[in-house]
């Protein structure tokens, strides 16, 4: 898939029609105080890593590409639900980049308090 037509599309299926506010940050397509509020977290835990990094709810993984570029990550992996956030974050940023698809079940022990 091309890039254009996937940022449309994860804009369409990432936001909230109650606010009209995307649920993502796709630097260049979100407000410039949310990305930079986000970006400034990246840069600061960046001063901390090292090693192989695991960047969780990675979302587009502009993150993970902040973390990457420290010489003492050897690498990063990038993991999310959705596997098109992911796909925009290999597109744009040549990251290795995982889905992570969740189910959650009760145990039995509490199962009748569902």
């Amino acid at each position: 898939m091309k890039l254009l037509p996937l940022v449309r599309k994860l804009i369409l299926k990432h936001t909230d029609f109650s606010t009209k506010a995307p649920e993502l940050i796709i630097l260049g397509w979100c407000d410039n105080e949310v990305a930079s509020e986000h970006i400034s977290r990246y840069i600061f835990a960046s001063k901390f890593a090292h090693g192989v990094v695991l960047d969780v709810a990675s979302g587009t993984c502009y993150g993970s590409s902040i973390l990457n570029r420290n010489n003492a990550v050897k690498a990063t992996i990038s993991v999310d639900i959705s596997e098109g956030v992911l796909q925009y974050g290999q597109m744009v940023y040549s990251l290795i980049v995982y889905a992570l698809m969740l189910s959650i079940y009760p145990s039995e022990s509490n199962a009748s308090t569902l």
